[in-house]
């Protein structure tokens, strides 16, 4: 690259890491992720140190441990004193914008999904998880109502946002909700892989010999017991919708990955662009009989 890269960097909620086509997942369909892979670097030995989105997202930001940065639960705000990434790329000349779930406090009280945090010349987040459907979108401070699909509503604010007539180098976060509780899919991909088939977790019944205590002896975090196979997985889902909406719920941000793909191609942007694409943690589909993904 002969100039200052513009970067994308684009990440999940809950997605864990065999969500991808690219990753032998029996029937998710993710080119745009796959794309990724094949044209750069897939890393498959990743680790989180809290599986939270709050203090996972406030490590992105700032390259800290949870520990060192102080977001340690969901409620609690980042320590005072503390550069982000985004800030260190304005004081370099560089146009920045943050579209999505960023879910921490910064230092001082400002809500997650409020006003801007610093760093960000752009702002189009939620308060909390945000809706699936129809939300309202928090416009550079300014709460607007929306028509449509969080995700796609996302993407289109990050499109515009690098199409802007601009001739400094810029970056961008697009934090999805998706795939998240309620787990709820764009309406285009309601009834896709319904004949899909679903292994069980290999490890549905394996022996909690040797595991943790609270394993052991816990009531599983997130659905009830004897779900497997009809009844409730995780909220009102059984195990069988729950896996197909996830899945379907993926692909709705493997589209929005792939239109700003497609914007990099059509302006001729994608030879100076770093593309990034993760996950704030990852997710139990049923493994020792276990949801959610506080159990690490």
């Amino acid at each position: 690259m002969s100039q200052q890269p513009n970067i994308i960097f684009s990440m999940s909620d809950d997605q864990r890491h065999d969500c991808m086509s690219c990753a032998n997942h029996p029937f998710a369909s993710t080119p745009n992720m796959d794309r990724l892979a094949a044209e750069g670097v897939r890393f498959i030995n990743g680790f989180t140190a809290v599986p939270l989105c709050a203090p996972s997202r406030a490590t992105h930001m700032t390259g800290l441990y949870p520990h060192q940065h102080g977001v340690v639960h969901n409620r609690s705000a980042l320590n005072t004193g503390i550069d982000t990434w985004p800030e260190l790329l304005q004081q370099a000349g560089y146009r920045t914008g943050f579209f999505g779930k960023i879910h921490y406090a910064t230092a001082g009280g400002r809500q997650p999904g409020g006003s801007p945090h610093p760093g960000f010349d752009r702002w189009v987040g939620f308060r909390g998880q945000g809706d699936y459907n129809d939300p309202t979108l928090i416009v550079d401070g300014k709460e607007i109502n929306h028509r449509g699909y969080n995700t796609d509503l996302l993407a289109n604010y990050a499109e515009q946002f690098i199409s802007q007539a601009d001739e400094r180098p810029w970056a961008l976060c697009l934090w999805y909700k998706a795939p998240h509780g309620p787990f709820t899919p764009p309406v285009r991909y309601t009834d896709i892989h319904a004949d899909a088939e679903l292994p069980a977790p290999s490890t549905l019944n394996a022996s909690l010999s040797g595991k943790p205590f609270s394993l052991q002896n816990g009531k599983p975090m997130g659905h009830e017991q004897n779900w497997f196979p009809n009844a409730n997985f995780i909220g009102d889902k059984t195990w069988k919708v729950f896996m197909r909406d996830y899945v379907r719920t993926v692909q709705g941000v493997d589209d929005a990955l792939g239109r700003l793909l497609d914007v990099l191609d059509q302006t001729r942007m994608a030879e100076n662009t770093i593309v990034v694409h993760t996950s704030d943690h990852g997710y139990f589909h049923g493994e020792f009989g276990l949801a959610d993904k506080r159990w690490m």
